[in-house]
């Protein structure tokens, strides 16, 4: 008999326990969950787009190296608005300059293009292509784009879009991703749009 009063306190012991940890999972993985590709909580926009020479340019680029659509097209736009001679100077919120479309820093553009100069790195072919190449690294090495968009500002992901990443992800982190997401919904749609007319018109 007092073997199973003992016995009653310790099976509700390891009951508590194991709901404990299977919330405490259920919590992990709905905070720390892999970001997909879903745009339907990014809302807010407007439907109006720089122009530019550079888009179809762009996407024959996102093309070639196997990058969703409009996604290039989304960060280029985040970056720089389209302007290839845009450059982010030194500053105190910036250790080193970037250049160009995609805002690539030259020692970056030297690892990833071999481009070993600011005034090739400047020219707006060359840098939407470099610009493909370094964002098509991260989405092969990290699986997905956010994780992707997040490594290409810092260099790595952090943990809220990657779970093996060790960096803790900042508001700057965030507000980037969710930024360059709201560009690409924003452009999707319109494509959308655009096709539908095409379709009645024809």
């Amino acid at each position: 008999m007092g073997s199973k009063k003992l016995l009653l306190p310790i099976l509700l012991l390891l009951c508590g326990q194991t709901t404990l940890a299977h919330t405490h999972t259920k919590h992990f993985y709905k905070k720390h969950k892999q970001h997909k590709l879903d745009l339907d909580d990014i809302d807010d926009f407007d439907f109006d787009r720089p122009e530019s020479e550079f888009i179809p340019v762009i996407d024959e680029t996102e093309k070639q190296f196997g990058i969703p659509p409009k996604v290039l097209s989304a960060l280029i736009e985040h970056e720089s608005s389209f302007n290839e001679k845009s450059v982010n100077p030194v500053s105190r919120y910036n250790a080193v300059a970037s250049y160009g479309l995609g805002q690539i820093t030259l020692s970056t553009a030297r690892d990833f293009c071999n481009i070993k100069s600011r005034k090739e790195l400047i020219k707006g072919h060359v840098n939407i292509r470099c610009t493909a190449r370094i964002l098509k690294h991260h989405i092969d090495e990290y699986g997905g784009v956010p994780p992707a968009l997040a490594a290409y500002r810092a260099g790595t992901p952090c943990k809220r879009y990657h779970l093996r990443s060790k960096r803790r992800c900042t508001i700057g982190d965030k507000q980037y991703v969710r930024g360059i997401l709201k560009k690409l919904k924003r452009i999707r749609t319109r494509a959308n749009m655009l096709a539908d007319e095409d379709d009645y018109s024809g």
